[in-house]
Order: C-alpha cells, then sequence, then structure tokens
C-alpha cells in the first residue's frame, strides 16, 4: 500500500525526484520539480512523493480547481512499474481530494508517433482505472494531448480557466475535438 508525503524545499529524497522527472518526460514536456515546489508554495499545485514503506516509488504533481483534481505529472520509477503503484495512486486521489472528478491529460493516439505503443499503454492504463474519454483535446508546442476524466461530467470551459489561472508562459494551446482528427 502506498502512502504520500508532500515534497517541499530539503525534501530527503529529491535527487531521486530530479532524476525520475528527466527519465518519465520527454524533454518537451519536461517540467522541474523545483518549479513544482515553487508553484506549490503559491498555492497553484500539489506536489507528492509515493512510497512503498520507506521505499520512494514515483512521484505526482496535482492542480486543484473547482471540482477538478488534475494529474499535471505521474511518474513511476522505472523498475517499480507494472506493480500496480500508478493504480493505487489514482484510487488514493479519491481520498485525498474527496468529491473532486479527476482530470488528466497524455499524448494523443497518432499511428506515427514513435512510441505509439507507449501512448496506447498510457491510455489504457487510464481506461482501466475508471478514466473516460471527453472527445477532448488539448495541443500546444508542437504536441497534442488527450483529455481524460473520471468521477464527474467534464467541463472544457473548466480546464480551460484551470490552465489559465496557471499563467505558464508562452502557452497558447489550441482545444479540440474528435472531429479536428477525422
Amino acid at each position: 500500500m502506498i502512502t504520500t508525503k508532500r515534497i517541499e524545499r530539503g525534501f530527503a529524497d529529491m535527487e531521486r525526484v530530479e532524476a525520475l522527472a528527466l527519465e518519465a518526460f520527454p524533454p518537451e514536456e519536461y517540467f522541474p520539480p523545483s518549479e513544482a515546489i515553487s508553484r506549490q508554495e503559491r498555492g497553484e499545485m500539489e506536489f507528492w512523493a509515493l512510497y512503498d514503506g520507506d521505499e520512494f516509488v514515483g512521484f505526482i504533481v496535482m492542480r486543484c480547481f473547482r471540482d477538478m483534481a488534475y494529474i499535471c505529472f505521474l511518474a513511476i520509477e522505472s523498475d517499480k512499474r507494472n506493480r500496480g503503484y500508478g493504480s493505487q495512486m489514482l484510487a488514493a486521489l479519491n481520498d485525498i481530494y474527496p468529491g473532486k472528478k479527476s482530470i488528466v491529460d497524455f499524448e494523443r493516439l497518432d499511428p506515427k508517433a514513435p512510441n505509439i505503443e507507449q501512448r496506447r499503454h498510457r491510455k489504457g492504463f487510464y481506461l482501466r482505472n475508471g478514466y473516460e474519454q471527453t472527445g477532448h483535446y488539448i495541443a500546444y508546442n508542437g504536441m497534442d494531448f488527450e483529455i481524460l476524466c473520471r468521477g464527474g461530467d467534464f467541463s472544457i470551459d473548466d480546464y480551460k480557466a484551470m490552465l489559465d489561472a496557471l499563467c505558464i508562459e508562452n502557452f497558447h494551446a489550441q482545444y479540440l475535438t474528435d472531429a479536428d482528427y477525422q
């Protein structure tokens, strides 16, 4: 069973968090853990480490906004993947954020993408954990992401407002639907 610990300045396992962030995300999606801590200090995000007993297994960065708990980043150490830790973390979100629907976005299934199998695996993971397709997508910096939701009806307007409130420099998103990809 996993437990969570808030990641703050001086966090004991910060080197492992940094290494995992670099390994788990491509350069165009990399978000420095120091930035997550700064945003947490400003009340914009929450940064949690995941543990199995005393063993660090991963982290999650969350953004709560209105009735949403948005998963910004979820990463499990490579040697600990496929052991149920990610599913346990997603289940724990119901306890950490009661009454909030959970929103996640991830690289859209593009048959031409070199990592198409990884994308299929990721989408399957979220679908197996109760997330549903919303028919909505977001595109920015040359990347397209599909948006899934669990625990309530998805509102694209609330999602846009949540991202706008983050004030991300040079963030110019395009919002799309299934019809845009046909």
